[in-house]
């Protein structure tokens, strides 16, 4: 009777949160313009996979690459090359990657616990908490493409399907640098768990993963690894933050499942079984967002993984708890179980873009048509593919300029190069300032307006643009 009457309650609250999320991603993927701020830099990424030119050029004066590796632009560039360059269509294939994420976090719950239930708990779970996981997902980013093969690669872990699993899990790495935790924790897992006899599932992950990065660092000139590994890690680590996740994103806002899953951990690891391989993917991935949440500048959708595993576990653990006692659960777990619906559930209109957004867009794309002259394309900077015009995106220049080097100083010398020549753009949209940059602009520009930045629904909110005017 518990078993059957808890089935039917998860489904139902699988089935509510469902909507909800349905109701959020449907109005933001059909929106014509970025909702979040790096969604213009990404369509640009694809636009020049479809064109067949490089991801990783020498810095010029309308692209510095992004510093994440290039597997999720190709696998959006699939449906643009389709169906033209946009970023609804960049979104659809963020969405597909999110259906089947859910239906890999249900499967492995289920499988964990046992129980059918225990599925449709993590679903409802993942699905409230969209918010808090940064509502990145279903974006034109890489988040949704890595997540998808980062549960694919676990969930054929816990299916004993070590080749496969291994193997989808260093291609997650090269979606997001972020997946060489989860393949290191699961190829030392294996180790100890079967000796010599994990080499043959483990060698050709590793082999495959290393050849790849090593024919892009080929192909690019020694580019590669300095735009995705030098550039990050110059960001530099707040060690204090590590705490704050724990302390605040996980106990704080996660008090239910994060109880379930160190209860299910700590029985596990006094089990003379040890730990299974969804407790160190869980590990693994709690390792992730910890560091994401270190790295100055990260915002919510670091916790992504962690959260996506935490549901998975935590509803297993629940589940096989309910099913393990006649009478339900406690009145305090209930408690902390409103509480919990209470803190991820959020209303749909925060995630949504309404008019403002689309009133923030057309203003900025009508002030850069009102300071246009004669003398060349506008370039919109972080705007410029939504608003047909050549872009550089800021995130892009800073990411370079804190890492300094070669790098930046050859970004900065395109640009200024660019802005002084006799083709250069007859108007800039500028919002954040560097240097040399700024300087070149005053010298050949003039202000023409300031403009609101257009509101982001999700992520940073950026500055306001500066237009000016070719003298």
């Amino acid at each position: 009777m518990i078993r059957a009457s808890w089935e039917r309650f998860a489904l139902a609250a699988c089935a509510l949160s469902l909507v909800w999320l349905g109701v959020v991603v449907w109005s933001r993927w059909l929106f014509p313009w970025p909702v979040e701020w790096l969604e213009g830099a990404t369509l640009q990424h694809v636009e020049r996979v479809v064109a067949g030119r490089s991801l990783y050029p020498e810095p010029q004066h309308d692209f510095v690459p992004l510093l994440y590796p290039p597997l999720a632009y190709f696998a959006m560039a699939l449906p643009a090359w389709l169906f033209g360059g946009s970023l609804p269509v960049l979104r659809a294939a963020s969405l597909a990657c999110l259906i089947v994420s859910v239906g890999l976090i249900a499967r492995m719950a289920s499988r964990h616990a046992g129980v059918r239930g225990a599925g449709f708990v993590a679903v409802a779970w993942f699905a409230l908490g969209f918010g808090y996981a940064g509502a990145f997902v279903d974006l034109a980013r890489v988040d949704g493409v890595w997540l998808c093969l980062c549960l694919a690669g676990a969930e054929r872990l816990q299916a004993r399907r070590w080749r496969a699993a291994l193997l989808w899990l260093a291609v997650s790495v090269l979606a997001k640098q972020h997946g060489l935790f989860l393949l290191a924790a699961a190829s030392l897992w294996l180790v100890v768990r079967t000796g010599r006899a994990a080499v043959p599932a483990i060698a050709p992950a590793w082999v495959c993963l290393l050849a790849s990065l090593a024919t892009l660092q080929a192909l690019t000139d020694g580019r590669f690894l300095r735009y995705t590994l030098a550039v990050p890690h110059a960001h530099g680590f707040e060690a204090h933050l590590v705490l704050s996740y724990g302390l605040v994103d996980v106990c704080l806002y996660l008090p239910v499942m994060a109880w379930a899953c160190f209860t299910a951990l700590l029985r596990r690891a006094r089990s003379r079984r040890g730990l299974c391989a969804l407790d160190v993917t869980l590990l693994a991935a709690l390792v992730v967002s910890a560091l994401g949440r270190a790295h100055p500048g990260g915002f919510d959708n670091v916790r992504l993984p962690g959260f996506a595993f935490v549901c998975i576990v935590g509803a297993g653990e629940l589940a096989r708890r309910l099913r393990a006692t006649r009478r339900g659960p406690s009145l305090g777990l209930q408690l902390l179980a409103l509480v919990q619906l209470g803190m991820l559930a959020q209303a749909p209109a925060i995630h949504m873009p309404g008019p403002e957004a689309r009133r923030g867009f057309e203003r900025l794309q009508g002030a850069l048509s009102a300071c246009d002259g004669p003398s060349g394309r506008p370039v919109a900077f972080d705007y410029g593919p939504p608003l047909s015009a050549p872009a550089l995106h800021t995130m892009a220049l800073s990411d370079l300029h804190m890492a300094g080097g070669s790098l930046a100083t050859k970004a900065d010398a395109a640009l200024v190069a660019w802005l002084k020549s006799a083709t250069r753009p007859g108007v800039v949209g500028l919002g954040a300032s560097f240097d040399a940059l700024t300087r070149a602009v005053e010298q050949h520009y003039v202000l023409c307006r300031s403009v609101a930045a257009p509101r982001m629904t999700t992520g940073y909110q950026p500055p306001p643009v500066r237009i000016y005017r070719a003298r």
